[in-house]
């Protein structure tokens, strides 16, 4: 759980990670999308996703999809959606 919490930490921390702003399902979330690099886990992907609900004011959860994050953006559950920061 340490390695997982960490993780989170270095997503949210890198300035090379992008920050997707939406509403999903009508509540307003925050997305962090970076390339996995170090975070890659043994069976993970090349990306690493992180969702905050803002009011839910903690983390939903964070992951690495097995392809690229966009369907994950895309969703028809998301609504009001912008780039706040593209992922370098």
């Amino acid at each position: 759980m340490e390695e997982y919490l960490t993780s989170i930490g270095t997503l949210i921390g890198d300035p090379k990670t992008g920050i997707w702003l939406s509403h999903f399902d009508g509540r307003v979330q925050l997305t962090f999308v970076r390339q996995a690099g170090q975070l890659r886990g043994p069976n993970g992907s090349e990306w690493v996703v992180g969702e905050y609900g803002g009011e839910f004011g903690h983390w939903l959860t964070a992951f690495q999809p097995e392809e690229r994050f966009d369907p994950l953006l895309q969703s028809s559950r998301r609504g009001g959606q912008r780039w706040l920061d593209l992922p370098a």
